[in-house]
């Protein structure tokens, strides 16, 4: 059974937690967590019976499988880098890194450790964007001339904690 260490326990941690340990369960095991804010690590690795890490680097030696990397996304790219070079499985919530190079490098190094790289591609590759790109390509509303888009809510402002990033 592969073992997940997750890297970072901010807002969006506790459906992560609960599905590693409840639906997935049986798939996969939560091994352990670690987060700059210990007190958000060991609150976590109480409330799920996990081992909590004081740093990355030392889940890093660890005997984790995969790092679950749901830090905020200036953070990607360090924290994905560092698991790869270590032999370690990445995924990633939102995106992998916010720069192409970035990314090609760290997809080099895991192919070259035989690791997998993955990330949560919901926004530009979820199932409704996907349907409708099949509708188009499918020809079903003829060929299109133009387009407009519109964001159905006032955006992460009103409900995350901390915002900033996006």
């Amino acid at each position: 059974m592969l073992k997940i260490g997750v890297a970072g326990i901010g807002n969006i941690s506790k459906i992560y937690l609960d599905n590693l340990t409840g639906m997935f369960g049986r798939k996969v095991k939560l091994a352990a967590v670690t987060d700059v804010a210990l007190n958000r690590a060991e609150k976590a690795a109480a409330d799920y019976n996990v081992k909590e890490f004081k740093s990355f680097d030392e889940m890093l030696k660890s005997n984790v499988d995969i790092i679950l990397n749901i830090t905020p996304p200036k953070y990607h790219y360090e924290i994905a880098l560092a698991a790869v070079k270590a032999g370690k499985h990445i995924y990633s919530d939102k995106l992998l890194c916010t720069k192409r190079e970035e990314a090609q490098e760290i997809l080099d190094i895991a192919k070259e450790k035989e690791v997998r790289v993955g990330s949560a591609p919901d926004t530009f590759l979820g199932a409704g964007l996907q349907t409708c790109r099949k509708l188009i390509d499918d020809g079903w509303i003829g060929k299109p001339v133009a387009a407009t888009a519109f964001f159905m809510n006032r955006g992460p402002d009103h409900w995350h904690p901390a915002p900033e990033f996006f």
